[in-house]
């Protein structure tokens, strides 16, 4: 058993040249039925700084999201996973665990330094702000925006995406208008939508109807997230109009239809085939598909109308990604491509800026 200071952690993952590979050593990714945790793995103690050890059982925890929070009516997180109670009108908070806390923040620290540091040695002639999910920032997955960086040297990349991050999250916080407002940037890279809805997409499904078809069994609640999410794309292409002049093309993306888990495809993940399986007793895998592919193409449609308005479409481009992972052996997880897949979605967004 080997143990380890949460700040050691730290320390072995800023000198390494590889901190993904290094932070598998020590941290296992746990999918759950609400999504996934980051914990030490079973031959590992990781101790907090107020010396209490991170438990590797992550079922202490009462629900979690896919992103390390922890997401419950009345309780708070604590090192310990002991359920310590905190006033009602803090219901739903999402509070990070300091295992996902490292993570997420050592990994957008990492990218904003090293940002600065080619922008102060002036080695780059284009910068990029890049802001969205764990298409572009995943905590142990190459992601499209590591394989850009790693493949164009030219490119100076402020990337404040963020895993599990979603589309009114991004909204708002408006963490990527101090960027606007500071650097010169030419190219604004945006991955966001899909996690507002494929997070659970059981939330926006009916109960199985064998009578209904995949768009049938999408409820109410889906169609205003959609409303929803054309006013919040509006929202940030409008605020780059406004904040930066210096920005020539605005690069979206619609995302490929994932592939529902099946047991024995070698895959992990909860958020489509599972939660659908459980929560609506949808157990068809052709179903579960059918209605995957209804949400991205939806997602796809808003993205295209968006672009397309006069004040935007001189400087969107949108990818279409879909129909391009065909295989489970595409796929990282059920919703996340894995290195190879994502090598070809980079080259698409490099040649397109």
């Amino acid at each position: 058993m080997k143990t380890i200071h949460i700040n050691e952690l730290q320390t072995i993952l800023e000198n390494s040249e590889d901190y993904k590979k290094e932070l598998s050593k020590y941290i296992d990714v746990i999918y759950t039925e609400n999504g996934f945790d980051y914990l030490p793995k079973k031959n590992v103690r990781i101790i907090s700084n107020d010396g209490s050890e991170l438990y590797q059982n992550s079922e202490k925890l009462l629900v979690k999201d896919r992103r390390g929070f922890v997401v419950t009516r009345n309780q708070q997180w604590s090192s310990d996973f002991n359920n310590i109670l905190i006033p009602m009108s803090l219901n739903f908070k999402s509070i990070l665990n300091p295992i996902a806390d490292l993570v997420i923040n050592f990994e957008r620290q990492r990218r904003i330094r090293k940002f600065f540091n080619k922008k102060q040695s002036g080695k780059y002639d284009k910068i990029v702000i890049s802001v969205g999910d764990s298409w572009t920032q995943h905590p142990l997955n190459k992601d499209i925006i590591d394989i850009l960086d790693e493949k164009h040297e030219n490119l100076a990349i402020y990337c404040i995406a963020r895993a599990g991050q979603e589309l009114r999250e991004i909204i708002g916080k408006k963490e990527y208008v101090s960027p606007l407002k500071t650097e010169k940037a030419s190219v604004f890279i945006l991955s966001a939508g899909g996690n507002d809805i494929l997070d659970d997409v059981s939330v926006f499904t009916y109960d199985y109807d064998p009578k209904k078809s995949a768009k049938e069994h999408l409820n109410k609640e889906y169609y205003n997230k959609l409303i929803q999410l054309e006013f919040w794309y509006k929202d940030i292409f409008t605020n780059i109009n406004l904040y930066n002049k210096h920005i020539s093309r605005i690069i979206i993306h619609s995302y490929d239809y994932p592939i529902p888990i099946q047991s024995g495809d070698g895959r992990s993940g909860h958020w489509i085939g599972k939660n659908l399986s459980k929560k609506r007793n949808i157990k068809d895998h052709e179903l579960q598909k059918a209605i995957a592919v209804e949400v991205i193409n939806d997602i796809h449609a808003i993205l295209l109308k968006v672009s397309q308005l006069p004040e935007f479409s001189a400087k969107i481009t949108l990818m279409d990604f879909r129909g391009k992972l065909k295989k489970v052996s595409n796929w990282y997880d059920e919703i996340h491509p894995n290195k190879a897949s994502n090598v070809v979605f980079a080259d698409m967004i490099f040649n397109a800026m």
